[in-house]
């Protein structure tokens, strides 16, 4: 009796340590659409397979609830967009931990775009028209037109006819693309893609003005990770463009490799939404 309830002991202590290893990884940007999800999918793994910890992917395209669960420790790093990598550093002191450097010498910057067979030839032009956004903490899909209509003196509540919030950058460019809106503001890697991929598109939306390049959308932590686990995460993403199944799992993303970004690459976006402030909740 006694040797049993040693073995149940140690399985519990087992399966205890191996709950332990279990980590979420969660993923709230997809830079070219739903064809990310099974590249993401991918990468979870290998990083699980370098770290020896399995690693759950989570997928939130809400921009507010990915910084809120990553703050409230519901997951243990993000890949996040540079607008809501911004926001919650200023609010739960969330951490970059590498930046992505794009494939394709592509930079990140917002596109204005409408449908090709539209008059709007500026983005005032679309002054008094329907218009998609993204997601009200999205920088290149919200932030960055709120902060152009300031600029001109117009008030953002008031310059279009209609706003919907499409959720998602694939959905705002194909909003543009059924004419359900005149206009959006879509991130550049996305139209990119979808331009490489399909390039009779150039002839269906057209780009009419483009934003300032800003800092590379993150993977991200809180304060609760350890130096010891943000050290190996970061390690892990440093270098797999120098092995042969990371390189693969890259070129799928369009990643030409991960970095670490200087703190001071986030300035525009922090001054952009410094002056939007008031409409971000």
């Amino acid at each position: 009796m006694k040797k049993f309830f040693t073995v149940l002991i140690l399985f519990f202590l087992l399966a205890e340590s191996s709950l332990a290893e279990e980590k979420r990884l969660l993923f709230s940007l997809y830079p070219q659409g739903n064809k990310s999800v099974p590249a993401f999918i991918e990468l979870t793994e290998y990083i699980s397979e370098k770290l020896k910890i399995h690693f759950n992917p989570v997928f939130e395209p809400n921009y507010s609830n990915a910084t809120r669960m990553l703050a409230n420790k519901e997951v243990d790093f993000a890949f996040l967009c540079s607008g809501p990598y911004v926001i919650g550093k200023e609010r739960y002191g969330i951490e970059a931990l590498v930046a992505i450097k794009p494939a394709f010498n592509m930079d990140y910057r917002a596109y204005i775009v409408v449908p090709f067979s539209s008059s709007a030839k500026t983005f005032q032009d679309l002054k008094g028209r329907s218009f998609a956004f993204v997601d009200l903490q999205s920088y290149t899909g919200r932030l960055v037109p709120l902060y152009m209509i300031k600029k001109m003196g117009e008030k953002p509540t008031n310059f279009f006819s209609d706003t919907i919030y499409a959720k998602s950058h694939e959905a705002a460019f194909q909003a543009v693309l059924d004419g359900k809106v005149a206009g959006s503001s879509v991130i550049s890697l996305l139209v990119e893609h979808f331009f490489r991929v399909d390039p009779t598109l150039r002839k269906k939306v057209k780009i009419i003005e483009k934003s300032e390049k800003a800092g590379f959308p993150v993977f991200a932590t809180v304060r609760y990770a350890s130096d010891k686990e943000k050290a190996a995460f970061k390690n892990v993403l440093l270098n797999m463009h120098k092995d042969a199944k990371g390189r693969k799992i890259l070129q799928k993303l369009e990643i030409e490799h991960f970095y670490e970004p200087k703190d001071t690459e986030y300035d525009l976006i922090r001054k952009q939404f410094k002056e939007v402030k008031e409409f971000v909740p």
